[in-house]
C-alpha cells in the first residue's frame, strides 16, 4: 500500500493536518507490516478480493488482524462529552509541551502508584515501563535517570528510534516491585483505587498520543495495561504479540530492572524489540565499523 493509495482511500473535499496524515500513514504501514506476518492477502477494496474470497468459501476464517485496519484509517473517536474533550485537550498539550519529564496522574493518598511520561507527544511507539516512587523525591526526571531508565534509554536507541517517536510512561511504585517478574501478589502492592487511577491514565495516554506499537516492560506494566486480569508471569508471555484493547499491537517482554540482575536475559528481549520494529516497518540500525586506531 502506498502513499497515493491512502490519501485515495479518504472521503472527497477532506483536508487532514499534516500531523495527522503522518500519524496515518506510520499507522497503516504498521498494520500493513503486521497484515502480513498475520497471513492476510487481501484488504477491502482490493480489486481481486471478490475471486479469493470465493475460491476460499470453505477455508477457515481469516485472522481478526484485517478487522483492525479501519481502525488504524478512520479518525480518532471523538470524546464521549465536553468534560473529556478537555481533559484530553488538556492532556495532548502538557505532552507536547514538557520540556522533560511529567507527572500525569496524581497517587492516591495511601501513597499508591503515579504516571510520568516523557518524550514524543506524536510517537511511533509507546514504552510502558516502572520505577520505584522514592527513587525520584518528587522529581519525575530523576525517576528517568536511574540505573533501570537509562538501560531502558539504551534498549531504545538501540533500536534506532529517535526521541520524538517514543513516549515513555512510567508507572510508580513501592520498593520492589519494579521488579516482579511473576504472578504472586505482595502485600506491598497499590490498592484497587489507585490500579484504577493508573490503568485510566494509560488510557488516556494511548488514546491521545495514538501509537502504532505498545511495549510494556515487565508483570506490573503489564497488568496496568490489562486491568481486571491477574497479573501474569511476564516470562511465559514475553514475545507474544498482545492487542490492548483489542486493536493496539502490544508487545510484553522483560523489565530493565530485571535484566539489570539477570543480564543473560537481554538477548531475548533485544529479540522482542526486533520484533517491534518489524511491526514499524522498521530495520534495526547496522552496527558502526570500529574505528582503526591511529598509527603514530
Amino acid at each position: 500500500m502506498t502513499d497515493d493509495d491512502v490519501a485515495a482511500s479518504l472521503p472527497p473535499e477532506q483536508e487532514l493536518p499534516e500531523q495527522e496524515l503522518r500519524t496515518l500513514l506510520r499507522a497503516t504501514r504498521a498494520w500493513v507490516a503486521w497484515l502480513k506476518d498475520s497471513g492476510v492477502e487481501a484488504l477491502p477494496g482490493d480489486p481481486t478480493a471478490a475471486a479469493r474470497r470465493a475460491a476460499a468459501a470453505s477455508a477457515p476464517s481469516p485472522s481478526p488482524a484485517a478487522a483492525v485496519v479501519a481502525h488504524a484509517l478512520a479518525p480518532p473517536p471523538e470524546p464521549e462529552d465536553a468534560e473529556t474533550a478537555a481533559k484530553d485537550a488538556a492532556l495532548r498539550e502538557q505532552l507536547a509541551t514538557a520540556s522533560g519529564a511529567a507527572f500525569l496522574v496524581a497517587g492516591d493518598a495511601s501513597g499508591g502508584p503515579a504516571l510520568a511520561a516523557r518524550g514524543g507527544h506524536d510517537p511511533a511507539l509507546v514504552v510502558v515501563s516502572t520505577e520505584e516512587e522514592a527513587r525520584g523525591n518528587g522529581d519525575p526526571n530523576a525517576l528517568f535517570a536511574t540505573p533501570a531508565g537509562l538501560l531502558r534509554d539504551k534498549m531504545v536507541t538501540a533500536m534506532g528510534l529517535d526521541d520524538g517517536e517514543v513516549l515513555h510512561l512510567l508507572i510508580l511504585v513501592a520498593d520492589g516491585e519494579a521488579a516482579s517478574s511473576s504472578s504472586s501478589s505482595s502485600s506491598s502492592e497499590p490498592g484497587p483505587a489507585a490500579r484504577s487511577l493508573v490503568a485510566e491514565g494509560l488510557r488516556r495516554c494511548l488514546r491521545v498520543s495514538r501509537p502504532s506499537v505498545v511495549v510494556a516492560l515487565g508483570a506490573v506494566a503489564l497488568e496496568a495495561l490489562q486491568p481486571g486480569d491477574p497479573r501474569p508471569d511476564i516470562k511465559r508471555v514475553q514475545g507474544a504479540w498482545k492487542l490492548y484493547r483489542g486493536r493496539l499491537p502490544m508487545m510484553p517482554t522483560l523489565s530493565p530492572q530485571h535484566l539489570l540482575t539477570v543480564p543473560e536475559d537481554k538477548r531475548g528481549v533485544w529479540n522482542d524489540l526486533k520484533a517491534v520494529l518489524h511491526r514499524l516497518g522498521r530495520k534495526p540500525p547496522g552496527r558502526r565499523p570500529a574505528k582503526r586506531r591511529a598509527e603514530g
